[in-house]
């Protein structure tokens, strides 16, 4: 594992990471922009370009993922929101020649276009270990409108409560 982080690297609070990482299974890279707006860093601006290669032995499967994403993040009110653009080219490949007939029939190149968008709402009154308040994530995707052969809506959220029960147990 290797990284490499040039904060401050404009004079404007921006960083550009640099990140590789090299495993028996897996090996990525990737290389990110963040931006935050001057005088309010709860908005900003981000871009990664990215590749991660992995393999999956107990299916026979090699995939490799070249990608990238802008996002931009802001708060409404009590809500953080992010909005994300991200392109994705996908390469399924079967390691072995027993691969099955469902892995061989994924085999091939994809491209995935989509558009997210996240709000968080927290009221907890700690993010590592909170004791009170509550957590609500709602995550919208929209692949294949912005082009690429891939398209689906995904729809994800997580709830958390937290109350304190006795003696300090949450």
């Amino acid at each position: 594992v290797l990284g490499l982080k040039f904060p401050n690297l404009l004079g404007r609070a921006e960083k550009v990471t640099f990140q590789f990482s090299y495993g028996t299974k897996e090996t990525s890279y990737g290389l990110s922009f963040f931006k935050p707006r001057p005088g309010n860093f709860e908005k900003n601006f981000s871009a990664n370009v990215y590749k991660v290669t992995g393999q999956f032995p107990w299916s026979s499967l090699r995939e490799t993922d070249r990608g990238i994403s802008t996002e931009y993040n802001f708060p409404i009110w009590k809500t953080n929101h992010t909005v994300k653009w991200e392109v994705v080219w996908r390469e399924l490949g079967c390691l072995a020649r027993t691969a099955s007939f469902s892995v061989r029939e994924e085999s091939g190149h994809s491209l995935k276009s989509s558009l997210s968008h996240a709000m968080v709402i927290d009221s907890r009154n700690s993010t590592i270990l909170p004791k009170r308040g509550a957590l609500l994530k709602i995550n919208q995707e929209l692949a294949g409108y912005t082009g690429g052969d891939v398209s689906f809506l995904k729809e994800d959220f997580e709830f958390q409560l937290n109350k304190q029960l006795l003696w300090d147990s949450v």
